[in-house]
């Protein structure tokens, strides 16, 4: 029916702006040079939800609303960036590494978010934040250690549930399982 196949058009172009929201904000953040810490920083990778449950993995999809994107010299028709985790709204986000805090607040369709850049010149974005008193907790240029809490769960931009969408950047978007430690 006509009226769905908009509904679905207008949400492909919100998800694909979603991605071109954070591809920018996190390219950003790896042209700035990274200045040393203040203090030692406390390294180490941690999934950002201590017990969240992977609801949507990173690369091709089936989900129809995943928009399309070349990746590694490949077309997909749908291509999902991150890795959505998914917990009950209120739950505390943690860094998954230690890093300097590059934006902190409303990215688009992605909503309240935080991106961090760390020492090995990844980003991190951590996507869909509660706002107001649960919102970020950091700010930009503030220094954060591995699983310091930087925000809690929410449901801001564009979701379809609580959930912390995390994307990984080096370059370009990668897996992010491949920096966080195996599932137990």
């Amino acid at each position: 029916d006509l009226g769905s196949r908009r509904s679905r058009d207008v949400l492909q172009k919100a998800y694909a702006q979603m991605d071109r929201q954070t591809d920018a904000a996190m390219g950003a953040a790896l042209r700035k040079p990274l200045p040393p810490p203040p203090a030692p920083l406390k390294r180490g990778t941690l999934w950002p939800l201590q017990d969240g449950r992977v609801t949507q993995e990173f690369g091709p999809s089936n989900f129809y609303l995943s928009p399309p994107r070349n990746w590694q010299g490949k077309h997909y028709a749908h291509f999902h960036s991150g890795l959505d985790i998914a917990a009950p709204k209120g739950t505390p986000i943690a860094a998954y590494d230690g890093g300097k805090v590059f934006s902190a607040g409303p990215l688009g369709a992605c909503g309240m978010s935080v991106v961090i850049v760390h020492p090995d010149q990844v980003a991190s974005t951590y996507c869909h934040m509660d706002q107001g008193a649960r919102g970020p907790t950091v700010r930009a240029g503030q220094w954060v250690n591995a699983g310091d809490t930087i925000g809690y769960v929410g449901m801001t931009g564009l979701t379809t549930g609580p959930h912390t969408h995390f994307i990984t950047k080096k370059g370009e978007i990668f897996n992010p399982r491949t920096v966080l430690p195996k599932l137990k």
